[in-house]
């Protein structure tokens, strides 16, 4: 099959995964920036106490990979029901908060534990198993839905809020996301493709329902602890787009009038990120577009740290962050089908997911000592500019044979490894 008529044959495996991720929880991220500004005052939290919400978020690195290994053996459309009908249920639950920021808590660890089953560890392998040669463009399509939805959300979701209340927006979104996520299980084909087809790299059999033998050869395997570690570098920051970008944009002085603006274009730099990345990784080594595209948020880091405080240069600082927010989701289901295959896909996947989640929350607790300390966000807009860097630069250090093309692959990668 060539590379254009992969997306003839695999049509609705992308289109189901775009739509489950444009409207499941990878969105969450940018619908509580929106939200956070807005609840905060209403219900007298201060912008430290709610930033340690996201050291909560370490509990995801127990239900990520569990989510994996449950589409490895059960199939993405039984796994993503989970957490399409449980976002939606968790989105009125939060319009319903009365003030005690333990419900907002407990809320989190429930949409953490559920909702996980809507985002790209689950539905990316409906793409990796229809596409081999485009594998890299099509997971930027899927991908790129949840940066559309923050476009949306800026433009529409953000005045929509300032008009009605957040309350409101809570129950519009929980309205949006339970339509949209079971279209989404409506379209994905009812069979799972034989993944023996796939001639990329296999390290381990088949999966087996009564054997957890996956993961010793998986922890012996050097890609996967490059992949690891520099994910987990790269990724401290990932606190500032999940919960802060609101409230960072508004602390370096820019006008309320002008964030809708800075998150739209954050959001449209995703998209861009995603489809450069995604075309780029088809054609290119996997270690050298990780690189650049995992090197490239400490530029907006060390921008927004400089005290340059310009609509212009935060919008500009913002923009860096975006692509490589936007290009992580590439890269991440490429390199991990390349160096493991299919067949274990989803299970790799969620370590290595589990890993950034780890990070995610590590950064959250690391900003709330700052703010509470220091008051502002400079110090850590410069440590987590250099871990990004660190971890972008050991991307280089992943086996050849683990990050080749499809057409240059040998199949050999695990043994590289």
């Amino acid at each position: 099959m060539t590379y254009w008529s992969e997306f003839r044959g695999g049509w609705r495996p992308l289109v189901a995964a775009a739509l489950g991720m444009g409207t499941g929880f990878s969105t969450t991220g940018v619908v509580t920036s929106i939200m956070a500004p807005h609840f905060i005052k209403d219900l007298h939290w201060t912008p430290a106490a709610f930033a340690q919400v996201g050291a909560v978020s370490i509990l995801m690195s127990l239900f990520i990979p569990i989510a994996g290994r449950l589409a490895d053996l059960w199939g993405v459309r039984r796994t993503a029901a989970i957490g399409v009908i449980a976002l939606p249920l968790c989105m009125i639950a939060l319009s319903r908060m009365t003030g005690d920021i333990s419900q907002y808590y407990t809320i989190f660890i429930i949409e953490a534990a559920l909702c996980v089953t809507t985002t790209a560890t689950v539905f990316s392998r409906a793409v990796v198993t229809h596409f081999q040669r485009a594998r890299g463009l099509a997971l930027a399509i899927a991908a790129s839905a949840p940066g559309v939805t923050g476009i949306l959300a800026g433009l529409f979701l953000n005045p929509f809020v300032e008009a009605n209340g957040w309350r409101t927006g809570y129950l519009v979104t929980a309205a949006i996301t339970l339509v949209c996520g079971g279209i989404a299980l409506w379209l994905l084909p009812p069979h799972r493709k034989d993944v023996s087809v796939d001639t990329q790299a296999t390290v381990i059999a088949p999966p087996r329902k009564r054997s957890w033998a996956d993961y010793p050869v998986i922890f012996r395997t050097r890609a996967f602890w490059i992949l690891v570690v520099a994910m987990v570098l790269c990724n401290l920051y990932q606190t500032l787009v999940q919960t802060q970008i609101n409230l960072l944009i508004l602390s370096k002085g820019v006008n309320k009038l002008d964030v809708g603006g800075i998150i739209s274009a954050f959001s449209v730099s995703m998209v861009i990120g995603r489809f450069l990345c995604g075309a780029a990784i088809d054609r290119l080594p996997g270690q050298l577009v990780a690189a650049v595209g995992m090197g490239l948020p400490c530029i907006g880091l060390f921008l927004l740290a400089s005290g340059f405080t310009t609509t212009a240069t935060v919008m500009l600082a913002m923009v860096f962050i975006g692509v490589a927010v936007g290009a992580e989701g590439d890269l991440i289901g490429v390199l991990v089908s390349r160096a493991f295959g299919l067949v274990i896909y989803g299970s790799v996947m969620g370590l290595v997911t589990s890993a950034i989640s780890l990070a995610t929350a590590s950064g959250a607790f690391m900003l709330s000592i700052i703010l509470r300390k220091y008051g502002n966000y400079d110090l850590f807009l410069t440590i987590s500019g250099v871990s990004a860097l660190i971890g972008s630069v050991m991307f280089l250090l992943l086996p050849r044979s683990a990050t080749a093309a499809p057409a240059e692959n040998t199949g050999l990668a695990g043994k590289a490894a």
